[in-house]
């Protein structure tokens, strides 16, 4: 729905300067908002140097039959530990579900991630409706405790997602959160999802692209490489040499709130 999802951005210094007695917004700090944690929504608080790794995240969805190319691919971010990203409601009067004031959280880790907005009424997704210029697109920062709520089959089961390192420095890691954010600054919600063109993989491809400047066989490499497909994610950032290190499935790393098993 429109209301739950919403692209993020960078505030502006401009905007720094006027929010800065409201979210305690420094300028020498990114900030990012429309962050969403838990169903609610916050100013993302991050200290310059704070950003120790980028992840990248396969969630696998399971199909009927052999061919098992469905999921959804999103960038993790870690951030140093005393370093945790810092979150501000974004809304002054915005109560958590025990009706309370919502107070500001750190996390250690937040994800970028390209999504579908449907419109009123069309709740479902399917690769083909994907090409039907049926959804809007968002470029979404938020919790890694948000997209477990979206990590999750109908029966309550937490889908599977493997996870390797991006194998960039921390001040590109950093550079990349700051180019998912600004996405969301460039396109709103005005562009189109489309399943080849512009969805999660081709959208979590594309900042890496922005990012790094790559030699000449890595940049080979990534010309022939299409990212339409989320689980080639892994092998997309071997084409541009930068696959890091195998990290365990982040289901045994997070607990999956009330899942079955």
């Amino acid at each position: 729905m429109l209301g739950d999802i919403r692209s993020a951005y960078p505030l502006s210094t401009s905007e720094k300067t006027t929010c800065a007695a409201r979210y305690g917004v420094q300028e020498d700090e990114i900030a990012i908002a429309n962050t969403r944690h838990h169903g609610h929504w916050y100013v993302a608080r991050i200290l310059v140097e704070a950003v120790e790794k980028a992840i990248l995240q396969i969630s696998h969805f399971p199909m009927p039959g052999p061919l098992q190319i469905a999921g959804h691919l999103q960038i993790r971010f870690k951030f140093r530990v005393g370093n945790e990203a810092e979150l501000v409601p974004q809304i002054s009067a915005d109560f958590d579900d025990g009706a309370r004031p919502l107070q500001r959280i750190k996390l250690s880790d937040l994800v970028y991630s390209s999504e579908a907005v449907f419109a009123e009424g069309d709740q479902s997704y399917s690769l083909v409706r994907g090409f039907q210029n049926r959804f809007g697109l968002a470029h979404r920062i938020v919790s890694i405790a948000d997209r477990q709520r979206t990590m999750t089959d109908a029966q309550g089961n937490p889908r599977w997602v493997e996870q390797a390192e991006i194998r960039i420095s921390p001040a590109l890691a950093e550079r990349l959160l700051l180019n998912c954010a600004l996405a969301g600054r460039r396109d709103g919600l005005s562009r189109m999802y489309h399943t080849l063109r512009a969805s999660c993989a081709t959208e979590a491809m594309a900042r890496i692209d922005e990012t790094v400047a790559y030699g000449l066989l890595n940049e080979v490499g990534r010309r022939l490489n299409e990212t339409s497909i989320p689980v080639s994610g892994f092998r997309y950032l071997r084409a541009r040499g930068l696959l890091g290190p195998k990290l365990p499935s982040l289901n045994t790393e997070f607990p999956w709130p009330g899942a079955k098993r």
